[in-house]
């Protein structure tokens, strides 16, 4: 009997295993597939104007004025070096930008996979099935903006942050501090998430009492506990020190650039591009039917059941942002339609050059389903 058992649970092991690498692989060829064959967009244009300054002179002055940070440059700055050291001449080409949104999209599934203690094996290895083949995240992790590896970076945080709550792992904390400095040098609307983040969990904790895990004794006392915060303290001010500050090449400026980009973005983010509040609401429906519907549902039962704190708190988070961005009606409405229309048109023109032996079959598919999911809010 338990040597028959023992057979069950290896075959069931292996068909996990298996199926998670082809999740893997699935979501690795949509990103990959023809990655360089569409043209860059006025978006990807403008970030490729910083990063050739910084690859061709050294040099990156943070811009508040340009709300997005710095993250995205220097990180394309490495794939555009090896691209250089391996094609010589090569530098920052198409494919050598794109790459890195590329490797933070296949990321987020990676995390996505390792919170099988949270939501299970069958419902971790479905999230990471459904961000694989979401139009909405094939088309971001396609395009060299800032969308998906500030996503990458929230979803690090809470990540580490649940391991650190199960395990009082140090480690956990201090990746999660790095990722928190990440998360704001990456993308102005990190606050926003921040945020929701905060409030979802305190919501979940009030909603599902679950006894204290967090306990002084259970993380080694007042003293280690004191070291924990310094150490995490100091990693979230050295990543967020070394990004604004362009490598200490900006210093002054930089730091006190940081801070001023939330005036700017108080001024000008959110009262540009206004749309009715159903807006999201609707593309959601239109373009991501499965992930809202499901997502809904699963919220509905977390809160009637309120036996898992983590399920009710995604549930909750992921409807949050969704209301406080439909909320504000602003930001990739108006701009989401126009990147459409423009890689409509300027794929088109690429496809005649090119011949349609690139254009048709896999390649053409995968790019009219994800090119419509531009509209979508970017999580």
């Amino acid at each position: 009997m338990d040597h028959h058992t023992g057979h069950l649970r290896c075959g069931r092991n292996r068909l996990k295993i298996a199926v998670e690498v082809t999740v893997i692989v699935a979501a690795t060829w949509l990103r990959l597939y023809a990655l360089a064959l569409k043209p860059l967009h006025h978006d990807e244009g403008v970030n490729g104007l910083f990063l050739l300054r910084l690859f061709r002179e050294g040099v990156y002055r943070y811009d508040p004025a340009n709300y997005h940070g710095p993250t995205l440059y220097y990180f394309a700055l490495i794939t555009s070096s090896v691209n250089n050291l391996l094609f010589g001449g090569e530098g920052t080409n198409t494919l050598a930008i794109r790459i890195v949104p590329v490797l933070f999209g296949i990321g987020i599934i990676g995390l996505a996979t390792g919170l099988r203690n949270r939501l299970g094996k069958a419902g971790a290895l479905f999230s990471a099935a459904l961000l694989a083949l979401s139009p909405g995240m094939v088309y971001f992790s396609r395009d060299f903006i800032h969308e998906i590896p500030l996503a990458f970076f929230t979803l690090w945080l809470v990540v580490c942050l649940a391991r650190f709550y199960d395990t009082h792992d140090a480690k956990q904390l201090f990746f999660a501090s790095i990722a928190l400095a990440l998360m704001l040098a990456t993308k102005e609307t990190a606050v926003i998430s921040l945020a929701s983040i905060v409030a979802s969990a305190g919501l979940a904790k009030i909603l599902v009492p679950q006894p204290a895990n967090l306990t002084l004794s259970k993380l080694g006392g007042s003293r280690r506990l004191v070291l924990l915060l310094v150490c995490s303290a100091g990693l979230f001010l050295v990543f967020t020190i070394l990004f604004f500050s362009s490598f200490f090449g900006n210093y002054s400026q930089g730091m006190h650039e940081a801070v001023a980009t939330y005036s700017y973005w108080f001024r000008t983010g959110m009262t540009q591009h206004k749309a009715p509040w159903y807006t999201y609401l609707n593309w959601l429906l239109r373009e991501e039917p499965v992930i809202l519907v499901s997502g809904a549902c699963g919220t509905f039962l977390a809160l009637f059941q309120r036996r898992s704190r983590f399920a009710l708190f995604a549930g909750l988070w992921g409807f949050t942002l969704l209301f406080v961005y439909s909320a504000d009606g602003s930001d990739c409405w108006i701009r989401g339609r126009a990147t459409m229309e423009c890689d409509v048109s300027r794929f088109r023109k690429q496809v005649a050059k090119v011949g349609p032996s690139q254009s048709y079959g896999g390649g053409f598919t995968i790019y009219v389903i994800s090119v419509r999911a531009v509209k979508l809010l970017s999580l």
